[in-house]
């Protein structure tokens, strides 16, 4: 029994350094043994340089400078890079600071297309899983433009070079992964998001109000003069003129931003708000490792804290 106990052991600590795929098992016979400190063995057979070290299907030439985990961890970085996807350098994970929010709502991580770029990346399908748990999650669809009380489309989601996406655990207030705007402050007012939207509304005094001053006086002027940005008003003064309220009222929402604004040239961001749609927090705070994997499973970047 002892002699099995033995065996099996060797077996587990061969497996697990790495069994028939590490780098000796392809070894051929050396032509010239190594026999002092800094000499090189000659070996049979193709041979191709990873990093330095030569190796082969059937034969290498072994630098014996170095330690073992040195030369590992290049045979290693280089089958990194090998298998790692062709997106690579393209899109990589930018920030990891929110992922230690234990709030669903509030975790996040931020990813980011290269400058470089030369087109957009399409990243629906994608994944995000974690080095520790094993947990994967897949980045879905988004509305480049939603609407709020309309059916919104949905699209592969493209990061344009430059661009950047927020990847929150928790579920979007509005139903769906969304494109900023120069109107999605209005989103903000009466739900929280983390971090929080952009105030870029077009403010109340770049308005055209209508010709009439009976209607729209001095005192309306006023009023709307005065009115923060990405606000929807909801109280006014007795004072004040139906008409202008009703003004206010129906020019100074997300929606009518939207159709009023939807065709300037610096109507989007350069940013998407994307959620994960879970109910519980998905990183851990300390001792994580974060990867974004492509629609074929191969690693695109990762980033540990």
């Amino acid at each position: 029994m002892g002699l099995i106990f033995i065996m099996a052991l060797i077996i587990f600590a061969w497996i697990l350094t790495g069994g028939y795929n590490r780098e000796i098992s392809f070894r051929g016979p050396y032509l010239k043994p190594i026999t002092n400190i800094g000499e090189e063995g000659e070996a049979f057979g193709n041979q191709i340089n990873i990093g330095g070290i030569t190796v082969g299907p059937r034969g290498e030439r072994v630098p014996s400078s170095g330690s073992l985990e040195e030369i590992r961890e290049r045979i290693e970085s280089y089958r990194e890079t090998v298998e790692g996807s062709s997106y690579h350098n393209q899109v990589f994970i930018e920030n990891t600071s929110g992922a230690r929010e234990a709030d669903p709502s509030r975790e996040y991580i931020t990813i980011r297309a290269s400058r470089n770029n030369k087109e957009g990346v399409n990243i629906t399908g994608w994944r995000l899983t974690s080095g520790v748990t094993g947990g994967s999650y897949e980045i879905g669809s988004g509305s480049y433009l939603p609407f709020l009380g309309k059916t919104t489309s949905e699209s592969a989601i493209y990061l344009a070079p430059g661009e950047g996406a927020i990847v929150t655990t928790g579920r979007s207030p509005i139903g769906v992964s969304f494109r900023i705007n120069l109107c999605t402050g209005y989103l903000s007012q009466f739900q929280n998001y983390t971090p929080s939207l952009p105030i870029s509304c077009p403010a109340g005094r770049d308005s055209d109000l209508p010709i009439n001053t009976q209607i729209f006086n001095d005192e309306c002027r006023d009023f709307v003069n005065q009115l923060s940005r990405c606000q929807v008003i909801t109280q006014f003064p007795d004072t004040l003129k139906y008409e202008c309220r009703d003004f206010v009222s129906r020019t100074y929402t997300y929606n009518n931003c939207v159709d009023t604004y939807k065709d300037r040239s610096n109507f989007y961001g350069g940013e998407w708000r994307i959620f994960l749609k879970r109910d519980s927090e998905i990183w851990k705070s300390r001792y994580e490792t974060i990867k974004l994997l492509d629609q074929s499973g191969k690693t695109v970047d990762q980033l540990s804290f």
